[in-house]
């Protein structure tokens, strides 16, 4: 049985990936288990050695992506963005953990509705119904974008003329990308079409723990903009709480909101992923990036969320630059941390499940 979070700013919730055939050969058992009415996970190291830890809610290997959809926390997020929030979910784990799978689902070829669809094509799906519903004009734009090799890639742009983008700073806006394409997307099948075109373009490896791994950070930002006034805040849930984007008050403003999904690529550990040549360099990339995120995230939480704290390094990288303004401040956050069951991945496991 899944378990339902509670509302908060920041949520962390586990997803257990079950045991593949592969990890199966090599006689893997499963070590990894929700416990306390999905308030934590058990981490077995050994027979009578175990590490547990506490979160909003833990979702075993058998959770359907609807069941993880409705009950992760993500559509408070969504309603929250047609408030004129900001709002963030990313997925973080090993490398073959279902971080993809958990975002885009089963297939980097397409997005669209099915029992397999990842947290995107769900968000965009619920979004669509929210607006349709309200019966209300509005205005909902799609960026999508991806990091590899410490450069940034905007995923619209055909592969002839990609390159990498500039990461500026706006005096009151902070960082965004110069250059970023935002594509208006009037429907749900539209939205549908423009993702499933970006995700195809992102960078693909395979090595020994994932014959399809990404090998790329991939942000896609959902903006959507409507009349003041349109969404009553009880509906969202929210705490009475001025949105972070607004137009300007009286008659007629616009409420502006993002939603903000992030697929972190996975971190690795070298010697079982036998990476070489091209593969070992990316790997040394994410691994580097993912490091940095981790400070800048220990940082915030010591600090309280002083962004200009030392402690919190966040310009040490294009990724922490373009996503502090998700994790800082007045934001929503879902950290989804994806786990594998297998005993085989027990280091990697843990190391994801302490960040």
């Amino acid at each position: 049985m899944q378990a339902e979070v509670t509302e908060e700013n920041v949520l962390v919730v586990v997803r257990i990936r079950p045991l593949q055939d592969t990890e199966r050969s090599r006689n893997e058992k499963p070590c990894v288990k929700a416990i306390t009415n999905g308030k934590e996970v058990q981490v077995m190291t050994g027979e009578l050695d175990a590490h547990i830890y506490r979160c909003n809610a833990c979702f075993p290997s058998s959770t359907t992506q609807e069941a993880f959809f409705q009950t992760c926390g993500v559509t408070s997020l969504l309603d929250s963005a047609m408030l004129g929030y900001r709002a963030c979910a990313f997925a973080f784990g090993q490398t073959g953990a279902g971080k993809t799978y958990t975002c885009f689902g089963p297939s980097m070829d397409s997005i669209g509705p099915g029992d397999g669809d990842g947290l995107l094509g769900r968000s965009l799906q619920y979004l669509f119904q929210r607006l349709d519903d309200l019966a209300c004009p509005f205005n909902l734009r799609i960026s999508c974008y991806e990091i590899y090799h410490e450069n940034v890639y905007d995923l619209f742009s055909d592969e002839k003329e990609r390159s990498p983008l500039v990461v500026r700073e706006h005096a009151t806006d902070g960082f965004y990308l110069d250059g970023c394409k935002l594509v208006p997307c009037s429907s749900y099948k539209v939205a549908c079409n423009a993702v499933g075109y970006a995700i195809q373009n992102r960078q693909m490896g395979a090595h020994v723990m994932n014959e399809r791994s990404t090998r790329s950070h991939c942000v896609t930002e959902i903006y959507v903009d409507l009349p003041g006034g349109a969404v009553a805040p009880a509906a969202a849930g929210a705490d009475g709480a001025a949105p972070l984007f607004r137009g300007e008050a009286g008659e007629g403003y616009t409420v502006m909101g993002r939603m903000t999904l992030v697929d972190l690529a996975g971190s690795e550990r070298l010697k079982a992923t036998q990476s070489t040549g091209k593969v070992l360099q990316e790997a040394g990339f994410i691994n580097r990036s993912l490091y940095v995120l981790g400070k800048v995230i220990a940082g915030l939480v010591r600090t309280g969320g002083d962004l200009n704290h030392r402690d919190v390094p966040f310009r040490d990288s294009k990724l922490t630059k373009l996503l502090i303004s998700s994790l800082g401040g007045h934001t929503r956050t879902l950290l989804v941390a994806c786990v594998t069951e297998a005993s085989g991945s027990t280091l990697e496991t843990l190391r994801t499940l302490k960040v």
